[in-house]
């Protein structure tokens, strides 16, 4: 039997979404992307997937807040089920990246209270 898996691109957290000018429902849509990620974690317990894959765009920019990245290893480390994120070239050129997937996985383990990431 092979390794069964959730396969997800460019979730893309933090996104201003400036389409939107009203400020309390641009938030509602900001949280929307936070909620996403239990959605996701609930499909994959309920196809028992192995590990859940986000294939580029973790985050909308490599200048996000601290704040948000918070916010999705906090999502991200509920799940019980590793996730496993792969930031595309062109994220990767990005000059001044703030952060790193080390990081992204680190403190989603560290909030788990585990040592090092579960991959």
């Amino acid at each position: 039997m092979g390794t069964r898996f959730i396969h997800t691109a460019d979730w893309q957290i933090g996104k201003p979404f400036a389409g939107i000018e009203d400020v309390h429902k641009c938030a509602l849509v900001q949280q929307e992307r936070l909620n996403m990620i239990q959605r996701i974690g609930e499909a994959a317990v309920q196809h028992r997937a192995e590990f859940i894959l986000v294939a580029g765009d973790l985050f909308d920019t490599p200048t996000v807040t601290k704040a948000t990245v918070t916010a999705a290893c906090s999502a991200i480390g509920r799940l019980g089920v590793p996730v496993l994120a792969i930031a595309t070239a062109a994220r990767l050129a990005c000059a001044g990246e703030q952060f790193t997937m080390d990081m992204v996985f680190t403190q989603s383990a560290a909030e788990n209270g585990n040592e090092s990431p579960t991959v």
